[in-house]
């Protein structure tokens, strides 16, 4: 029997259980079969049975664990044979609300894309206002990667997760050289965590501090890295073929969603 493949990245131990449930929860809204992988990018020993766990080495963070993942699987003959991939991590509804309604609308975006036999890949999506490219890739929207479902389609623009030419590097610059992102994203990027100054006058980022030290612009070089791994990661998909889907589409599930339980505020950091 064909199940789907979930792929649940934990770093921060005392999220995992709360998110790990949450995840489930919505999976059995979803009503389909489907097996966890659970890859610890952290140090600490966990318990998680009955599903599999694989350690990950966190070099890229989430995105590190994700592809350590998705290579346990083909290796184990996983991948071949599902109804799609889940890439998941630990700050699922500490970041984000994810009550009742959220579960549901993910539950019922996922069961869709399933059942499609053309390319799909389904969650919190957000508009560009303009075409951006990144890696080489084009498109006008993104996907939040806390929680990115994909159908059996779409797999071929989901793997690799990381782009194997990108190096580590020490500053921001050095990535958008590498990733060869078109200005407008840069100026994105850069806005939203504080290296420009927003309209607003606002950086989006929690992480965001007045600081000139080494070791905090190596701290935002990690960070653009992975935010720009998760715009190349939707363009990807959307080059290959898949459309990106909303499951909050419309301008009522965004109000409503208000009502569900506020995030668990993060002050913690990937080292």
């Amino acid at each position: 029997m064909k199940k789907l493949l979930v792929i649940f990245l934990t770093y921060y131990t005392d999220y995992t259980r709360s998110s790990l449930n949450a995840l489930e929860s919505m999976l059995a809204m979803a009503r389909v079969p489907y097996e966890i992988i659970i890859v610890n990018n952290g140090n600490s020993e966990l318990s998680t049975k009955p599903h599999t766990l694989i350690a990950g080495d966190n070099s890229w963070n989430e995105f590190s664990g994700w592809q350590a993942g998705i290579n346990h699987a083909r290796l184990m003959g996983s991948l071949d044979n599902c109804l799609g991939v889940v890439l998941a991590n630990d700050t699922l509804g500490h970041h984000n609300r994810f009550g009742l309604l959220s579960r549901c609308m993910f539950a019922m975006n996922l069961r869709k894309i399933i059942n499609l036999k053309e390319p799909a890949a389904a969650g919190e999506c957000w508009d560009f206002y303009t075409d951006y490219e990144v890696s080489g890739y084009r498109c006008s929207r993104w996907i939040t990667t806390s929680l990115l479902m994909v159908n059996w389609a779409a797999l071929p623009g989901l793997d690799p997760v990381i782009d194997p030419k990108i190096t580590p590097a020490s500053s921001a610059d050095e990535y958008f050289r590498m990733f060869n992102v078109s200005k407008e994203l840069k100026h994105q990027v850069q806005g939203w965590l504080g290296q420009i100054e927003l309209p607003s006058g606002k950086p989006l980022w929690y992480g965001v501090e007045n600081d000139d030290s080494p070791k905090y612009q190596r701290k935002i070089a990690q960070k653009t890295a992975m935010i720009l791994l998760e715009y190349r990661l939707s363009a990807r998909l959307a080059e290959h073929g898949a459309k990106l889907i909303d499951v909050f589409g419309g301008k009522l599930l965004p109000q409503l969603r208000r009502f569900e339980a506020k995030p668990v505020k993060v002050n913690k950091s990937h080292p």
